[in-house]
């Protein structure tokens, strides 16, 4: 049985994850590496993981993993130090598999648009060579290929227990009152004030306007929460502190609608668990995202043409298609494809 290493910069999807594959997957042979943010994003570390935040010492493990264990994952293509050892060391990219997350292909290649320098060589060099793309969505694999001529072999599977099928019973909403989330986070992707004034003009009563900013940049947090209660008052309500994942479900599942307003691929995970739970899901049409989803035939609204009712014919569909292709059975499937895939 070939042995794993995982290196993860610790995220909200990598806890479960780590529980998730330790329960289903242990006949492998793993190791987990993470580092930054344990105290937001705690897990048990036992003898299979190690977090380890002194630079130094990080990567002189990570680097000697990356010799010793026969499949490498890298959850989310963020690092430049990471980059680096595989740069300088580009026989080792045959190995690694590369878990697209979204924001590693489009924010950072938007970030590093137009400029020359080492750094965005390196990143090139390293998508370019690397081994295998991990990803279910069609159009972030063809982005991957398109900006950086990626010659990996394509993994085509969801890897994350955050995209589960949730068997919930809904909350209920006792104020009676239409409860819309807008966004994912405090950044500016999400597009906030084009929806905020979209529903002010709508002039809604008994409405909630329920925004997650736990995370993101602190300005743009400030300026959205200013907007929202100078257009909104009462009814809006930004959820500024960190919430664990049973919590935020319970949020999701007392949800009416959900709009996702940004330009690129993101909030894939809490999208496929409210579409799960027949909820009415909002995004941008032409995006790699809504044509995932529309390639399953799940239906979503685009922001113009969505009525603030929660009520839609489509809703038992959703249900089915999704509790069907992001099941437990299909995840453990798609664990085992990824470990074992040559």
């Amino acid at each position: 049985m070939k042995s794993i290493l995982h290196i993860c910069t610790l995220d909200k999807f990598i806890p479960d994850f780590i529980s998730f594959s330790r329960k289903h997957l242990s006949s492998y042979e793993q190791l987990y590496i993470t580092y930054n943010t344990y105290k937001k994003y705690p897990y048990d570390l036992k003898d299979d993981a190690k977090h380890i935040d002194n630079k130094f010492f990080r990567y002189l493990k990570i680097n000697y993993e990356l010799y010793k264990k026969d499949v490498v994952l890298i959850h989310g293509l963020f690092d430049p130090y990471l980059m680096l050892l595989l740069f300088i060391q580009p026989w080792l990219l045959k190995k690694c598999r590369w878990l697209v997350w979204g924001g590693d292909v489009y924010h950072l290649h938007k970030l590093y648009e137009g400029k020359h320098s080492l750094k965005k060589y390196i990143r090139e060099f390293v998508i370019k060579h690397m081994g295998y793309i991990v990803t279910s969505i069609d159009g972030d694999y063809e982005a991957v290929k398109n900006l950086y001529h990626a010659q990996g072999k394509r993994i085509d599977l969801f890897a994350y227990p955050a995209a589960l099928f949730q068997e919930l019973t809904p909350e209920k909403n006792e104020s009676k009152s239409i409860k819309i989330m807008v966004g994912n986070s405090a950044d500016s992707s999400n597009n906030h004030a084009e929806v905020f004034h979209y529903l002010a003009q709508k002039k809604l009563s008994n409405v909630e306007i329920i925004v997650p900013l736990s995370y993101g940049v602190q300005s743009y947090k400030e300026s959205t929460i200013k907007l929202g209660f100078k257009l909104f008052g009462d009814s809006f309500k930004p959820l500024t502190n960190f919430i664990n994942y049973d919590d935020y479900l319970k949020i999701l599942s007392s949800l009416d609608i959900i709009i996702f307003n940004h330009d690129r691929q993101q909030a894939m995970s809490t999208a496929r668990v409210a579409l799960g739970m027949g909820k009415k899901v909002c995004m941008k049409q032409g995006l790699s995202s809504s044509a995932h989803f529309d390639k399953l035939g799940i239906k979503t609204f685009k922001l113009s043409d969505l009525e603030l009712t929660p009520y839609f014919s489509e809703s038992s569909k959703n249900i089915e298609v999704i509790k069907t292709v992001y099941s437990v059975e299909q995840l453990i499937n798609n664990l085992d494809i990824l470990y074992s895939n040559s």
